[in-house]
Parts: C-alpha cells; sequence; structure tokens
C-alpha cells in the first residue's frame, strides 16, 4: 500500500505541473455475438530494446521524422486498409468491422514505440463506442500475447457497457482489471494517462484539463524494462471513427 500511495502521490503531482478499458460486454456477448474466439497462447517474442524516456515528447503525427522511432502499424488482416489523416498533433481514423487484439486476431490498427524503464504517457481521445466491443486507447505490448489496454471502450471481458477498463493478457489468460461498469461514462472526449514506475502500471482519467485526474486501477507486472507503448483502436461492432490528440510521452518526475 506504501509503494502504490507514493506512485499515485506522484502522479499528482506531475498533473499539478501540466505532466502528464475494455470490458467485452459480457462473457456472452462478446465471445459468442461478437464472434470472438478462444484465446490461444502465441511462442514468446525477442526482446525489446528501446530508449530510456528522459525528456518530455509532445508527439507528432504528420510523418515518423518528426517524431522518431514512433511507428503506425496497419496489419490490415480484413483487407481493409485504413485511411488515415494526420496533424501536427492530431490522428483521425475510421476503425473497420473486425479489427481487435485478442486471441488470434491481431489486426487492430496502433501507434507505437519502443521505450526501456519508467514513463508516463497521456492521450486525448474523441470516440463515442455503441455496440459489441469497440474501445480505443493506450497499449503496452512485449508480445502478441503479451500486452496491457487502457481504454475509453464499450462491452469487454467480464461484462461492461460504457466506460473506462483496464485490460491485460498473458499468454491465454485474459484479465479485466477496471471494466466500464467499475468506471463508467457517456463522455465522447476524455483524457488518459498510464504511469509506470519499476513493474506498477497506474490508469488515470479525466473528462478535460479542467477536472481532476482520477484513478482507474493498477495493475502490477512482470513485464521486462523494454516494451512498446503507444495507442491503439478495436472494434468488433459497425465501423467507428476515432481521433487522438495531444499525445505526450515523459519521464516520471
Amino acid at each position: 500500500m506504501k509503494y502504490r500511495k507514493w506512485a499515485i502521490a506522484l502522479v499528482a503531482a506531475a498533473a499539478a505541473c501540466g505532466e502528464l478499458p475494455r470490458n467485452q460486454n459480457s462473457g456472452t456477448n462478446n465471445a459468442n455475438k461478437g464472434g470472438r474466439p478462444a484465446a490461444t497462447a502465441i511462442a514468446s517474442p525477442t526482446p525489446i530494446k528501446g530508449e530510456k524516456v528522459t525528456v518530455s515528447e509532445d508527439v507528432r503525427f504528420t510523418a515518423e521524422q518528426d517524431s522518431p522511432n514512433w511507428k503506425w502499424t496497419d496489419p490490415s488482416a480484413s483487407g481493409t486498409t485504413i485511411e488515415v489523416e494526420r496533424s501536427e498533433d492530431t490522428l483521425k481514423f475510421v476503425v473497420p468491422t473486425g479489427r481487435d487484439l485478442y486471441g488470434t486476431n491481431g489486426s487492430a490498427p496502433r501507434f507505437i514505440k519502443p521505450v526501456e524503464g519508467d514513463f508516463q504517457i497521456e492521450v486525448r481521445i474523441k470516440f463515442d463506442p455503441r455496440e459489441d466491443y469497440q474501445g480505443a486507447g493506450i497499449l503496452v505490448q512485449t508480445g502478441p500475447d503479451r500486452y496491457l489496454r487502457f481504454e475509453r471502450g464499450f462491452g469487454g471481458v467480464e461484462g461492461g457497457t460504457s466506460g473506462l477498463r483496464l485490460d491485460v493478457r498473458t499468454g491465454s489468460d485474459y484479465k479485466a482489471i477496471t471494466t466500464p461498469d467499475d468506471v463508467p461514462t457517456e463522455a465522447t472526449s476524455v483524457d488518459l494517462k498510464l504511469l509506470r514506475i519499476a513493474n506498477s502500471f497506474t490508469a488515470f482519467w479525466r473528462v478535460n484539463e479542467d477536472s481532476e485526474w482520477k484513478e482507474v486501477g493498477l495493475y502490477e507486472s512482470e513485464y521486462p524494462q523494454g516494451v512498446e507503448v503507444g495507442l491503439i483502436a478495436c472494434n468488433t461492432g459497425v465501423p467507428i471513427r476515432v481521433e487522438f490528440s495531444n499525445l505526450k510521452l515523459a519521464p516520471v518526475p
């Protein structure tokens, strides 16, 4: 408990300085109605080597040379290529039906960067999820079957309608740390923040910069120092538009 209070105190200090998921709509709705397959284990990947986060970075979406080591990934398993609208601080696109990161389906689009050690990441999301599972937010991954997702979503593992959720997967095991039932909201624009200190990940959200950061959940991981972190969008419902803006990656204060 002392360690957790210390981590939260650090985030509160960062928020004061201007620094700084997913619930498949009950197992029945998402696993059956959404056509989700059972989880299967995937071979362990090569260790990730990234840079330590030592300075604050306001990420630019216009071109990769503007934000080195950030990579846009569109697996395009369905054959539908996503058309992306980019500006310096905004990334917009429509997420096609069937794009997900669940079971053997790894077709969810993402924007990620390899990093090492402690960090905090923050983003503003404009998104209005309404059916089956639709979610968009922050991703931390160490491999295709080992990741954490913090999303503004609808539905998901262990139930829920509209809200915030924090999910983790390790091999064939899926776990909801927090579901939309725990943190409900109908807000279509929110700020999300994820803080890593050692192996502890703490998720926070707020409606806008005039609101206070609120804790969503805490996950004690066994992740290595090197991970990939960034943005992700998933959709097993009708095509849905998402807008990411004001993406920031910063060291822990």
